[in-house]
């Protein structure tokens, strides 16, 4: 072996070697979370494999302000299907699943496909939520000069749950609730990509409408953390290689966490351009009293 052959494999070990200890950091800098266990999201161990941030919302019993309880699997909330595997179609058929509402873009849609089968793809519905693919998300990061990504992230995950609530997109949101309330359409599995932005504005949604708490709202949203963090560790450790570690170790996570002041901005936003929640469904989002009223009757006992 040449003399530059041994440098240059020396060079390219201390390389490699510098990377690895880097992702190691890279993934210890992310915050921890305790992992869901079956107790609170209703899904048995092994049952959902390939599918990630999964869960029955009515699992944690949540009583709502007419003393009514929600129905224990009626309503599933996911990230993409798109590595389903085949004992997890199996056993969302065997939960009758009649609706998989997916908030996903077109661009997101034809790069990673839900994989239903047969049975379950004559249930898909699209519900187009075009701004909130958090891949398209990340290259905006990859390519920000700016320095203080963190605040700017932060202020950016805020605009974005107020678009969810008062933009053009919020049609697609109500036409969904609507949906719904038509009847024939649960149980049903919500998801987007990440399942916890989109689908947690959704599923906040019908919560609110059947008369949960604030924090029973707020805790199920609360919840992606744990239920996502396999996930956003893998997104912070690609971006943070693909910036050629321009990106901070913590500055994704922001984009790959949820945060109550998410939620709050956006509750902000619908009450003082709505002055109430009432009307916010009524004139924001076409969902009327007599649909609202359906949704109860669908999903509480």
């Amino acid at each position: 072996m040449s003399v530059l052959a041994y440098v240059v494999g020396t060079v390219l070990g201390i390389v490699l070697v510098g990377i690895l200890i880097d992702v190691w950091m890279t993934i210890r800098a992310m915050p921890s979370y305790p992992k869901i266990g079956q107790n609170v999201s209703g899904i048995p161990p092994g049952s959902c494999k390939g599918v990630e941030n999964v869960r029955d919302v009515g699992c944690r019993k949540i009583t709502t302000e007419s003393g009514k309880v929600m129905k224990r699997g009626i309503l599933f909330r996911t990230a993409r299907l798109s590595k389903m595997s085949e004992s997890s179609r199996k056993w969302f058929e065997s939960r009758s699943i009649r609706m998989i509402a997916d908030f996903r873009s077109d661009q997101e849609i034809e790069k990673a496909p839900d994989k239903l089968g047969p049975v379950l793809s004559r249930r898909w519905q699209h519900f187009n939520v075009s701004n909130g693919d958090p891949t398209e998300l990340i290259k905006q990061v990859l390519k920000s000069r700016e320095k203080n990504k963190i605040a700017k992230l932060e202020r950016f995950m805020e605009e974005l749950y107020e678009d969810f609530a008062l933009g053009a997109n919020r049609n697609n949101f109500g036409r969904f609730i609507n949906c719904i309330a038509d009847g024939g359409h649960s149980p049903l599995i919500v998801h987007c990509t990440a399942g916890k932005d989109r689908t947690g504005w959704a599923v906040s949604l019908i919560l609110r409408i059947l008369g949960a708490s604030e924090e029973d709202i707020m805790q199920d949203y609360l919840l992606s953390k744990s239920g996502f963090q396999s996930r956003a560790r893998k997104y912070a450790v690609i971006t943070r290689v693909a910036s050629c570690f321009r990106v901070g170790r913590c500055d994704l996570e922001p984009l790959l966490s949820v945060r109550r002041n998410y939620m709050q901005h956006a509750y902000r936003c619908v009450l003082g351009r709505y002055g109430s929640w009432d009307r916010y469904f009524r004139d924001g989002i076409g969902v009327h009293d007599s649909a609202r009223e359906k949704l109860k009757r669908i999903f509480l006992e």
